[in-house]
């Protein structure tokens, strides 16, 4: 599963990672799932590919991210949308999400993507809906574990 290799831009890597806020909360992580990302695409920001490039599997990466370095892109006020209440009301049976501000929400697009988005406010007609992305404005930390790679050009080697 190791390579002795180190990154570079279009290499396929396998990672597990934690994001951390300034304080040291767990904002997600990957558990114990493997993710693969091609490194030059636009998966991970910017500042992460960039200390990922060069290091070998096995390495620990932190990458402190600053709110300033805009990684997740710039607040879009029209991001911010209004939707009529009635519109949540029974969605999916099945789910119960608790309707209140700073709760996660989200909607099913044509072609089966999701789009999610933080509820900022509640009123009796209407729900508003955050839709940038949840780091905007955030400094945090990104704990990286670079679990195995693979050349680009070159079929994988092993299965993780």
């Amino acid at each position: 599963m190791s390579n002795p290799e180190t990154a570079e831009w279009g290499d396929r890597i396998y990672l597990r990672y934690r994001v951390l806020d300034s304080n040291g909360g767990l904002l997600e992580e990957s558990g114990q799932t493997v993710d693969g990302y091609e490194l030059g695409n636009s998966d991970l920001p910017d500042p992460v590919q960039s200390r990922l490039v060069g290091a070998a599997p096995g390495t620990p990466i932190s990458v402190l991210i600053s709110a300033k370095d805009e990684a997740f892109g710039p607040h879009d006020p029209m991001q911010i949308q209004r939707l009529p209440r009635s519109q949540f009301e029974g969605l999916d049976p099945g789910v119960s999400v608790e309707l209140k501000a700073g709760a996660l929400v989200e909607f099913a697009l044509p072609g089966e993507n999701l789009v999610a988005g933080y509820v900022v406010d509640i009123n009796s007609e209407e729900v508003v809906v955050d839709f940038n992305h949840p780091l905007i404005g955030r400094d945090c930390v990104f704990e990286l574990d670079l679990v195995d790679l693979v050349k680009a050009g070159h079929e994988p080697g092993s299965s993780v």
